[in-house]
């Protein structure tokens, strides 16, 4: 059986955006707990992994018009009283670094950011973004999990105390592999040309 104690925070209202399939993609920057092998930026360490939705530094400037939107029945359907719920899992399918900020604008319909979010993010401290195309699949069963203190602050990646049951029939995707083919597709190709990146990283 698959299972996986690895979680990524991400804000409450991207996860539901990704759960929807409204977008596929998130921009990390990284902070100190958060460098990558070469001491800065973001690293995705894992392939998969759940989402740990929080509303931490979460505010409406940074989003996108359609996630402002949404942000109102986003919190409405998080947990309460100091618990998380568990409800989507994510496979990374291509993951690089951004140097150039025009290009990367013209990708900002898939990642749930305002435009002028995108570039302070971009360009705090050195130009670079890194992007994270991701499948997501919704657990069937969602798991309610204590908000462990451990769990709070200014970090991305846990591990979980609860193991999350992830397997094939565990799960069901958000959309269908077509369509997530054609959307990476047209998402790579204003970052890229031609050349579609790989998933890269430390997968565990």
């Amino acid at each position: 059986m698959q299972t996986e104690r690895t979680a990524l925070k991400e804000w409450a209202v991207m996860v539901d955006a990704l759960g929807c399939g409204d977008i596929i993609a998130i921009v990390r920057k990284g902070g100190i707990r958060d460098r990558d092998e070469s001491g800065v930026g973001f690293s995705l360490r894992h392939s998969r992994f759940v989402f740990y939705p929080t509303r931490f530094h979460q505010s409406t400037e940074q989003l996108s018009e359609g996630l402002v939107a949404r942000l109102a029945r986003s919190h409405a359907a998080m947990e309460t009283g100091g618990m998380v719920r568990i409800e989507y899992v994510a496979h990374a399918a291509i993951c690089f670094t951004v140097t150039d900020f025009a290009r990367l604008a013209m990708a900002r319909h898939e990642l749930g950011l305002s435009e002028s979010a995108l570039e302070a993010r971009f360009f705090y401290r050195r130009p670079g973004l890194t992007l994270s195309a991701l499948r997501v699949q919704r657990l069937r069963n969602p798991i309610v999990i204590p908000e462990l203190r451990r769990y709070g602050g200014c970090v991305s990646w846990l591990e979980l105390d609860d193991t999350i049951a992830c397997d094939i029939d565990d799960v069901a995707p958000v959309m269908s592999e077509p369509e997530f083919q054609e959307r990476l597709a047209e998402l790579v190709a204003p970052l890229c040309g031609d050349e579609m990146p790989l998933a890269s990283g430390d997968w565990g």
